[in-house]
């Protein structure tokens, strides 16, 4: 029942006005961020409320009972607000510990966030992660542009290399999306253009049955065993990582 009631309210906070700050927060891999007002509004799209400037209680932690929006928006996303200065129109944001039983869930779901915030494909996965709406179309030029470097030839050849990651598989620049909270739809290898569609349900529109699924990190990309490290294989950490951390190995260059 707790669980259920946990997927409700992240529905209703990824659906809601202050969904930017709940995608946000949610793709953060850090225990605390300090933020002005004004960097919460460029992530927002739009102006704080004057009793956000006027009044401390607006940015008190939703409680048991009563609580509003925004304040489910960063409760939702697992983060609880600390320090706020209205003279300085700052404050910190700290990531509430979960207990025991939700631990392996939480850690497996931040190293994803991690994975796609520091692989090759984080600059999309930035981009989306802050993109409001419910859907984007672009180009695969538009992507490039994104990235700063041009996608693999098979990027353009083989239409598998834009599907979602079900159950099986699964590359960086897959996981760059679905971690994000999109998933790729209507890709046209001859105009070289796709749509990403908003996987939270926020992108149902009038005359659909319901709401598309909303990313599971389990179900999308599941653990596998995959047996005992070969006797005698060695890898360095260069061979893996690029001097700031990025991966440039294994997967990444694979269509």
């Amino acid at each position: 029942m707790a669980h259920y009631r946990q997927q409700l309210t992240s529905r209703a906070a990824a659906r809601g006005k202050y969904a930017p700050l709940y995608r946000h927060l949610a793709a953060l891999a850090r225990p605390d961020w300090e933020v002005s007002f004004a960097e919460i509004e460029s992530i927002l799209g739009f102006s704080l409320p004057a009793s956000a400037r006027l009044h401390r209680p607006w940015w008190a932690n939703q409680t048991r009972s009563g609580g509003h929006s925004h304040a489910l928006a960063w409760k939702a996303a697992g983060w609880k607000t600390k320090k706020v200065d209205l003279d300085r129109e700052k404050l910190v944001f700290q990531r509430v510990r979960t207990d025991s039983n939700a631990a392996p869930a939480a850690t497996r779901m931040d190293i994803a966030r991690k994975a796609a915030s520091n692989g090759k494909y984080a600059p999309l996965f930035r981009n989306l992660s802050v993109r409001t709406g419910t859907r984007w179309r672009a180009t695969f030029a538009e992507i490039e542009g994104v990235l700063g470097f041009k996608l693999p030839d098979s990027a353009r050849i083989h239409r598998p290399w834009w599907a979602n990651q079900k159950r099986s598989g699964g590359h960086s620049h897959a996981l760059a999306w679905q971690v994000a909270g999109w998933k790729t739809t209507r890709v046209d290898l001859s105009a070289e253009t796709l749509v990403f569609q908003r996987e939270d349900g926020a992108g149902a529109q009038a005359g659909q049955a319901s709401p598309v699924r909303g990313f599971n990190l389990a179900r999308d990309f599941p653990a596998v065993d995959m047996g005992p490290w070969p006797e005698g294989f060695k890898v360095s950490r260069e061979e893996i990582y690029d001097e700031l951390g990025r991966l440039v190995g294994g997967p990444e260059g694979d269509p």
